[in-house]
């Protein structure tokens, strides 16, 4: 049953998260509704861009681009 339970949300919080991702913007209500929960942390995430990729953390302190030419190069 947990099990059942931690794959339904984590399901959940990668559709937020791609949601945050695709720039869809939540309405203010709903987003202080939903502040501090897990929900609003997966949508924030996705919508300033932060994502792992084979280990390395992206994001805007650490963009991907930069690094993507950085390591062809090498």
């Amino acid at each position: 049953m947990i099990s059942l339970y931690r794959r339904a949300m984590t399901l959940i919080y990668l559709h937020v998260y791609l949601a945050g991702h695709a720039q869809q913007a939540l309405p203010r209500r709903l987003r202080m509704a939903i502040a501090g929960s897990q929900l609003h942390r997966a949508w924030l995430v996705g919508f300033l861009g932060f994502f792992e990729q084979d280990g390395v953390a992206y994001g805007p302190a650490y963009p991907y681009a930069e690094n993507a030419t950085r390591l062809r190069s090498i």
